[in-house]
């Protein structure tokens, strides 16, 4: 029985299956506890043990189109039935489909914060390049724009440690995770505040 469960999730569909468990769980859970009129911490616990879970599922399964891409090569080539190969082979079309909307999923529940820090220093450097090249736009806008690039971009590289520490690629205590969110908090507050 051991061994089997140790098989069982050293297998990314084995970790799959109790993750899913997990989060369909809490989901259940919390539709029940919310009816029983639970606390909303118990409430807000279970939600943030659900959205983890769900955004684990989703980094479990990164990569995995090309699997299906490879099932899908290999049962055009040994199929011969050709009801059963395109059956087959659609199936692990809509697989492909399916994956690559869900990491893009993830990707987007990260906020492409990557992305988001890489277009800063582009747009940092192009605000740069004007403040010293261009004289037709005004200085004023563009330290005022410098200034919200900077802003931003400190946020961005600061959130992109979030995520990073809850996948464990990098060891960061629950503290300091804690004051980074803060922090970015403020600055995304302070930035939105100013917009008003």
């Amino acid at each position: 029985m051991e061994d089997k469960a140790v098989k069982f999730l050293s297998t990314t569909t084995g970790r799959d299956r109790v993750n899913r468990f997990v989060q369909y769980l809490c989901r259940f859970l919390i539709w029940h506890y919310t009816k029983q009129g639970a606390s909303k911490d118990t409430i807000r616990s279970l939600t943030n043990l659900m959205a983890t879970v769900g955004l684990t599922r989703k980094v479990l399964f990164t990569g995995r189109q090309l699997e299906f891409y490879q099932a899908t090569v290999k049962e055009c080539m040994a199929q011969k039935d050709y009801i059963i190969k395109v059956t087959t082979v659609l199936k692990n079309l809509s697989m492909i489909l399916w994956l690559t909307l869900d990491t893009c999923q993830w990707l987007h529940a990260t906020n492409l914060i990557l992305f988001s820090f890489i277009g800063n220093l582009y747009k940092l450097r192009i605000n740069a390049r004007n403040l010293v090249i261009n004289s037709d736009v005004p200085v004023m806008r563009l330290k005022k724009e410098r200034s919200q690039l900077l802003r931003s971009t400190l946020q961005d590289s600061l959130d992109v440690i979030l995520p990073v520490a809850m996948l464990d690629y990098i060891p960061v205590e629950s503290g300091y995770l804690g004051l980074i969110g803060a922090a970015t908090s403020l600055i995304g507050a302070y930035s939105h505040w100013k917009t008003l």
